[in-house]
């Protein structure tokens, strides 16, 4: 089987926005309701070393991924 040469992965699954037409605000897996809801950066980087054709990678979600602190390591590892 061929690999994918495009990912998309959600570093993090929380946001600080809360626009009208975002169901993000719905989600009750981080704050105030839980913990911060960011990927691990040993599992961030044990999904990319197995896409060993990635091309493109999408840090997005319904999350915004720029409030991971490992974010720019993400970027610069990927």
């Amino acid at each position: 089987m061929q690999l994918p040469t495009y990912i998309q992965l959600e570093p993090v699954g929380q946001c600080n926005l809360r626009c009208q037409m975002c169901s993000i605000q719905f989600r009750q897996d981080g704050p105030p309701y839980g913990p911060l809801a960011f990927m691990d950066f040993e599992q961030f980087t044990r999904i990319i070393d197995q896409f060993t054709t990635l091309k493109e990678l999408h840090l997005q979600g319904l999350g915004e991924p720029m409030m991971h602190p490992r974010f720019f390591d993400m970027v610069t590892y990927a």
